[in-house]
C-alpha cells in the first residue's frame, strides 16, 4: 500500500498527465530556429550578434525531453533503471562521436601539421571523457578566441550536454526515493493512529 501512494504522490508532483508524444512539431520547429540562428551567427556575426542563442534553446531542448522521457519511465514503471538509461545515450551519442573525434584529429594533423599534434590529441582526450568545456575553460581566454582555435572547441557543448545526463537522472532517483519514503512514513503513522482508534473504541 505505502509503495502505491508513494508513487501515486510523486506522479501527481511531477508527472505530466498528458505528457504526449516525444516527436512534437513545435519542438521540431524550435530545433530549426536555433540551428538557424547559430549558422547565420557564425556565418554573419555583425547581421545577428545573439545568434549564439540558440545553443541555449537546445540546451533547454534536450532538458525538456530527457526529462519527460524519465517521467514516462517513472510513469509506468515506478523507478528510473540508470543502467538502462545510461546504455541509450552510450549507443545513441558515443558511436558518431568516437567517428568525429577520430576524423577531426587525422584532418588536424594534416592541416596543421605535426607540431600540433600533442595539444590535439590532448583536447582530444578531454573531449572523450566529455569534459572539453572545463579544460577549453582553463586552457584558452574564451570561446570567441580566434588566436588558437581547437578543433575540438565546439565540443564543449556536448559535454554540458552529457554532464546534465549524467547528474540528471541522479538527482531524479533521489528525488523519488525520497517522496517514497516519505510518503511512507506518513502511511504508516495513518495506519498505527487508525489501529490505536479503533483498539480504544474496542475497549
Amino acid at each position: 500500500m505505502g509503495s502505491g501512494v508513494a508513487l501515486h504522490a510523486f506522479r501527481a508532483v511531477i508527472v505530466p498527465s498528458s505528457p504526449g508524444s516525444l516527436r512534437r512539431r513545435d519542438i521540431q520547429g524550435l530545433r530549426a530556429l536555433a540551428v538557424g540562428l547559430v549558422v547565420i551567427y557564425h556565418y554573419f556575426p555583425r547581421a545577428l550578434s545573439g545568434g549564439f542563442i540558440g545553443v541555449d534553446v537546445f540546451f533547454v531542448i534536450s532538458g525538456f525531453l530527457i526529462t519527460l522521457l524519465l517521467f514516462k519511465e517513472i510513469e509506468r514503471t515506478g523507478r528510473i533503471s540508470l543502467s538502462s538509461f545510461y546504455a541509450r545515450r552510450i549507443r545513441r551519442l558515443l558511436p558518431a562521436a568516437v567517428v568525429t573525434m577520430v576524423g577531426t584529429a587525422l584532418a588536424a594533423t594534416f592541416i596543421l601539421g605535426p607540431l600540433h599534434l600533442v595539444s590535439i590529441l590532448q583536447d582530444m582526450a578531454w573531449t572523450a571523457v566529455y569534459l572539453a568545456n572545463y579544460h577549453f575553460a582553463q586552457a584558452t581566454t574564451g570561446y570567441f578566441d580566434n588566436s588558437d582555435p581547437s578543433p575540438f572547441l565546439h565540443f564543449w557543448s556536448l559535454a554540458v550536454e552529457e554532464q546534465y545526463y549524467l547528474l540528471w537522472p541522479l538527482v531524479l532517483t533521489a528525488v523519488l526515493i525520497l517522496v517514497s519514503c516519505v510518503v511512507n512514513s506518513l502511511v504508516k503513522c495513518y495506519d498505527e493512529s487508525c489501529r490505536e482508534l479503533d483498539a480504544q473504541r474496542l475497549s
